[in-house]
């Protein structure tokens, strides 16, 4: 496969925002899930080797301009809900002609596996859908799809899903769809809200049970962004805190996710909370 043969969609969310994105006030692709890199870079990254087209970032939101670079580009749904399949056919539209496959991501979660190593097996197995898998067979997220088949089945108007209508009725006509498996070694599930952010970080369910905030102690810090500033006394447990963010001495924060701006003040305990 050639790199102008394929290119990149992230889907990045229709109608609605999630509660994530509505406490945090920020699109999930600008989340720090690894100290300096947001979940954008993650996806750069993984789309390295099939990049020759901007990476097209499918979305309603307009708040996207702080996190974009030459390499991406935003595709805003259309006004009628047009389901994953609908935004997909619409965003291809836009491609030139030369692009036979689209690699479609879910973006809302991070690249457990290079998106080049999904499309070699597609060709390789010479499929019409190849839907990416971990090594125990759960989805990833990710999806390539001959770009000719999508432009031929999925209607210019109303609603079609991916995942759950189209893939089953092209396979129903003859459409080879299959399946590669990945090993993995990043947790990848989907970031809608507070507790899949920590999920996504490697912080498990949670393990302290507290009579009194002053008892929660122990377990891991969680993950804390290279620009973030947290005090020698302040306790930080099973958290999140994003780069800019401050935690002043004596605080408490526990099983909590602290935006680019937020401040903990001197003393004060955030337990269970998003602070934007």
């Amino acid at each position: 496969m050639n790199q102008s043969d394929a290119a990149v969609l992230l889907l990045a969310g229709g109608l609605r925002t999630t509660p994530l994105e509505d406490e945090l006030g920020l699109p999930t692709l600008a989340v720090e899930v690894s100290p300096g890199q947001t979940l954008i870079n993650e996806w750069l990254g993984a789309a390295k080797g099939v990049d020759a087209h901007p990476i097209s970032i499918l979305t309603r939101r307009t708040d996207f301009g702080a996190i974009l670079d030459e390499s991406m580009r935003v595709v805003q749904d259309s006004d009628e809900y047009r389901g994953t399949g609908g935004a997909v056919r619409d965003a291809a539209a836009t491609l030139p002609d030369s692009v036979r496959y689209l690699i479609v991501c879910e973006a809302r979660r991070r690249p457990a596996v290079r998106l080049a190593d999904v499309a070699a097996d597609h060709v390789e197995f010479d499929r019409s859908v190849t839907v990416a898998c971990s090594e125990t067979g759960d989805f990833l997220g990710i999806y390539v799809i001959d770009a000719e088949l999508l432009r031929s089945t999925v209607s210019k108007v109303g609603f079609q899903d991916l995942k759950e209508q189209w893939i089953g009725r092209v396979q129903s006509r003859g459409a080879v769809v299959g399946v590669s498996r990945f090993v993995t070694s990043i947790p990848w599930g989907e970031i809608h809200d507070r507790e899949g952010l920590l999920r996504s970080v490697g912080i498990g369910d949670a393990r302290l049970r507290y009579r009194a905030i002053d008892g929660v102690m122990g377990g891991s810090v969680g993950m804390v962004g290279s620009g973030a500033s947290v005090s020698p006394g302040a306790r930080v447990c099973d958290s999140l805190v994003m780069s800019g963010a401050t935690v002043e001495e004596g605080a408490l924060v526990y099983r909590s996710v602290l935006g680019p701006m937020a401040r903990v003040r001197r003393d004060e305990s955030i337990v269970n909370e998003v602070v934007a």
